[in-house]
């Protein structure tokens, strides 16, 4: 499940918008549901600023994500959390629209093994 940047923080901030609370907050129903497994949550950034600046906040964007699912009932046990920075881009980020592509949360949900 990939959450693009642009609907979930403003720009330069790790804080969710109320439309990225909503939509996440029916996600960790979902996830709550699903036990045997374990949800990564990477945040990625454009390449625009320093690159430990962009490690940092894809934390802590990476990190505002978990938060929300463990309040609505994901074991925090489950979740992975990782900030990749800008090291992982899905788009050219010579282009707005394309430095908007970059910025996003991706969660990964993996099955545990028996």
């Amino acid at each position: 499940l990939e959450l693009p940047g642009q609907l979930n923080f403003e720009v330069g901030s790790a804080r969710l918008s109320p439309a990225a609370i909503t939509a996440l907050s029916a996600v960790a129903r979902i996830l709550v549901d699903y036990r045997m497994s374990i949800i990564s949550v990477e945040g990625h950034t454009d390449d625009s600023g320093d690159a430990a600046g962009n490690r940092t906040l894809s934390e802590q964007r990476a990190g505002a994500v978990a938060k929300l699912l463990v309040s609505n009932g994901v074991e925090p046990e489950r979740l992975v959390v990782t900030g990749r920075g800008s090291d992982r881009p899905v788009a050219d980020n010579t282009t707005e629209v394309g430095r908007e592509a970059n910025r996003r949360v991706v969660l990964r949900v993996d099955p545990l093994r028996r």
